[in-house]
């Protein structure tokens, strides 16, 4: 194929998994995704489903479904300011950008940066929510590394049912 010379092989031909493969943009240019173990949902692409993972997630597009990490790799979800999710999220490590709508728990770090937004409730080890990050939440501490995860529904329905819940409790009032 003309002008397609240039792409390197398909993982599948060369036997090596895909995790090993890095995504890199031609040299003098900015690299659309870099990761030697990440796997990133880009924006424009919608995903129906549950997600199982380990290493990096980074999603710019939007999930529909749970998503948890390996319980036996580390793993880090990134969400990016366009990124979205409708589902249980269930990882060791959280960094937000974007929009979540659903339960979520956290064994490691949570960190929720300006223009986030989070509804539903929340288990955490380690939280720091940014001046402009929006939190509707249930939030509960646990100590490092033992959060344990939210009951996972076999519904979409119990997923919007918890975001519903948390949409009608408006705001997070702090207690003193």
């Amino acid at each position: 194929m003309a002008g397609h010379d240039n792409l390197p092989a398909v993982p599948a031909a060369t036997g090596a998994p895909l995790s090993a493969w890095r995504f890199a943009a031609p040299e003098g240019r900015a690299s659309a995704a870099t990761a030697s173990n990440g796997t990133l949902i880009g924006a424009g692409t919608r995903v129906e489903g549950d997600v199982l993972f380990s290493g990096i997630l980074r999603i710019e597009g939007s999930v529909l479904g749970q998503i948890r990490a390996n319980a036996d790799l580390p793993a880090t979800l990134e969400l990016g300011k366009a990124g979205r999710v409708a589902g249980i999220v269930d990882t060791a490590n959280i960094r937000s950008n974007g929009a979540i709508d659903g339960a979520v728990t956290s064994s490691g770090f949570i960190e929720l940066h300006p223009g986030s937004r989070t509804n539903g409730d929340v288990t955490y080890a380690t939280l720091a929510a940014r001046p402009g990050a929006v939190v509707n939440a249930e939030l509960r501490q646990q100590p490092q590394g033992s959060a344990t995860s939210p009951q996972r529904p076999d519904t979409t329905f119990a997923v919007l049912g918890s975001w519903l819940k948390a949409a009608l409790r408006g705001p997070l009032r702090r207690r003193r």
